[in-house]
């Protein structure tokens, strides 16, 4: 991940204008679901992205909870690559202590790709992506449409209008504690379908390559076991964690919630870093459960959080 993003920037060029126009017709046929027409400037429209509100996701009370609540940060050794951290906001403190501890380990970071389950199975295609900002209480966090320009008109990703993005949480909760941390970043949000098949998640992976620089980081966003005894759950978060080292591709495509709800995009990942060829290491960061929230024992679902990291 050493190379340039001007890669990206001269593909998104060549392409702008086409995408432009696809853009406005898509968007002038969907002002329903959050694009508006706000202005017109020399009988051209000027097209505006409403935000997403986090408050469906994560509440102002949660947020500032998790804050006080979090463990101080220890610093990741060698150059953080990518992370996997929990969606489930019943342990946004996990979360927080997540983005201090990569804000302590890596604080250039200026863009995060965001990869999420597509939960609602709403993406008309496997891989959606998105271009409206996220309201955060400490202010927008922005899209990096040069990168989600790339990602649509290379066929790697299909633009949505947003609208399944106001419900997707697998993105939106991260998106204060991101904000929190990494005031000026940029996302790349992607929701991808856990019905994808080990070959198009590896190509994608290696698609993602043209907009992953030096100052990007991939996060995955994923709870693990769900619906599971509290004693099984925990069982089976060893394996799984022998598995995030390992990188185990195999287990990862064919892996269900009850050890991971994003299997995918841990393909997805091991295809990036194949490209990039790198061979990281994992370093975990928490592990916890919702019964230890004072959730029930006897259905639960579990987290994991670390960072893949290239040793100097």
């Amino acid at each position: 991940m050493k190379k340039s993003f001007s890669v990206a920037l001269i593909a998104a060029a060549l392409v702008a204008a086409a995408f432009g126009v696809w853009m406005f017709n898509h968007a002038t046929r969907n002002t329903e679901h959050g694009t508006s027409v706000v202005a017109q400037e020399t009988e051209k429209a000027v097209l505006v992205s409403e935000p997403i509100s986090i408050l469906p996701f994560v509440s102002l009370k949660q947020s500032n909870a998790a804050w006080a609540t979090a463990k101080s940060a220890s610093k990741i050794p060698g150059r953080a690559l990518a992370g996997v951290v929990n969606h489930h906001v019943l342990a946004a403190d996990l979360i927080a202590h997540f983005f201090l501890t990569l804000k302590a380990s890596q604080p250039g970071i200026k863009r995060f790709v965001v990869i999420s389950p597509d939960h609602f199975k709403q993406g008309s295609s496997p891989v959606s992506t998105h271009d409206r900002p996220y309201d955060t209480p400490d202010g927008m966090v922005q899209i990096d449409t040069s990168a989600t320009q790339v990602l649509v008109m290379s066929g790697s990703a299909n633009f949505e209008n947003g609208a399944m993005f106001e419900r997707e949480h697998g993105v939106g909760a991260l998106m204060p504690f991101l904000k929190h941390e990494f005031p000026a970043a940029t996302v790349v949000p992607i929701a991808v379908r856990g019905t994808m098949d080990k070959q198009r998640a590896r190509a994608f992976g290696q698609e993602l390559s043209i907009i992953v620089d030096d100052k990007t980081f991939v996060i995955i966003s994923s709870d693990m076991s769900h619906y599971l005894t509290e004693d099984a759950a925990l069982k089976n978060d060893v394996t799984t964690m022998e598995k995030l080292g390992e990188l185990d591709e195999k287990f990862f495509i064919l892996a269900k919630d009850d050890h991971i709800d994003n299997g995918t995009a841990l393909v997805i990942l091991m295809g990036l870093f194949d490209a990039e060829k790198i061979k990281p290491s994992f370093q975990l960061i928490s592990h916890s459960i919702s019964s230890h929230y004072g959730g029930d024992k006897n259905y639960t679902t579990s987290y994991i959080t670390g960072v893949w990291s290239e040793q100097k």
